[in-house]
């Protein structure tokens, strides 16, 4: 992904369903915050403990079994570099919990317990560009 790849008014509305393996049937919680920022795209989220699969996500991301993110995007412009596909816009569908992203640098880096509801306050997510800068 270039810079500037991510639409800004998606980022803004931050209406992207957050969800555990890419999986539509295992929403876990809300993503809050989105912007981006020079080394890839940064979110904060909340899961949900009240959903059965927000309280499972919850459970891997505190015990350190799960810590990486994905996202699910249609590509709406790209360039072919060589045998890349540098996209440069895209639209957000999705962003999940996993356990192998695609991204080796798509990391949950922080997690905090909010006292008494235990709900993670922020997921922090570093996606580094696809297309490497020369």
């Amino acid at each position: 992904m270039l810079p500037n790849a991510f639409d800004k008014k998606q980022l803004e509305e931050c209406n992207i369903q957050l969800l555990l393996h890419h999986d539509i049937n295992k929403p876990i919680g809300k993503i809050t915050l989105m912007r981006e920022e020079e080394s890839g795209l940064y979110i904060e989220g909340k899961l949900d403990l009240s959903l059965y699969h927000g309280k499972k996500a919850y459970d891997l991301v505190k015990g350190g079994i799960i810590d990486g993110l994905s996202i699910g995007f249609d590509i709406i412009k790209y360039k072919k570099e060589g045998s890349f596909r540098c996209i440069e816009k895209l639209r957000l569908i999705e962003i999940s919990v996993v356990s192998l992203p695609s991204n080796p640098k798509a990391k949950i880096f922080y997690v905090k317990s909010a006292s008494g509801t235990k709900k993670i306050d922020k997921i922090i997510s570093d996606f580094k560009s696809i297309c490497a800068q020369n």
